[in-house]
This record gives structure tokens, sequence and C-alpha cells, in this order.
């Protein structure tokens, strides 16, 4: 039996890689996707690096990040991010769940895109949209 292909959407191509072009630098070795500042001696905040900042806004300007029903999806990109082999086959609708689920849990928690940065895993997710874009 023969599996039929998801349709793919117009402009695909090009909102993958508008985002795999980051990472090229994500992977530099002096690269820092953000870090903790402390302001006026009192607290600390993750302060993003300015290609961090334009990558997120590259996401939200090509739809990658889908504000509506996220939370439903935190159990996948949690189940993905412990088990990275099942990111080998994650679709494109999938890569966007899990990339939303990530991008607004950052915003509760602070400091959660940075910690998936220095383990790889957004690099990981990456290089995952660079292969099916590919394919394409």
């Amino acid at each position: 039996m023969r599996r039929e292909q998801a349709a793919v959407p117009p402009g695909m191509k090009e909102r993958i890689s508008a985002l795999t072009e980051y990472l090229r630098e994500f992977e530099r070795p002096d690269f820092w996707f953000a870090r903790w500042e402390r302001h006026n001696g009192q607290f600390e905040s993750c302060v993003l690096h300015p290609v961090a900042e334009k990558f997120l806004e590259e996401l939200y300007r090509s739809e990658w990040v889908i504000p509506r029903r996220w939370p439903e999806w935190r159990d996948e990109a949690r189940m993905i991010h412990e088990d990275p082999e099942l990111l080998q086959t994650a679709s494109i609708d999938t890569i966007k769940r899990i990339l939303s689920a990530h991008i607004l849990t950052d915003r509760i928690k602070e400091g959660h895109l940075l910690k998936l940065f220095e383990e790889g895993h957004l690099q990981a997710i990456l290089k995952r949209l660079e292969r099916i874009g590919s394919d394409l």
C-alpha cells in the first residue's frame, strides 16, 4: 500500500529556509543564544542575543508559533525533548506544535529556550527542518 504524503502548504520551503538560516549562527562556537544578566543588583533576567531575538521574530512572522492550544502540546514537546530519536521523524506540523510549546513556555518559564539551546535541542529541531526542506 502506498502511503500518501501530506500536502505541503505554498511557501513552506521558503518558511523553512528562513528559520534554518539561523542554524549556521547558532552553531558558531562563540555564539551565545541568551545570558542571565543582573539588573540594578537586584534581579536577573534572561537577555537574548540580537540574532536570537531576530530568530524569535521570524518564528512569529512566518507563523511557526501557534498561540492557541499550545498547552495541549507541552507533553508532546517534552516527550520529543526527552527522546531525541522521535525528532528524526517529526513532521512539519509536529515541529510547529513543539516550537509553539517551547516558545510560549519560555514566556512563563524564563530561560527555557536558553536551556534548549545549551542542550542542542533547538539546533536539532532546526536540523530536522533543514532535512524536511531539502526533501521538498
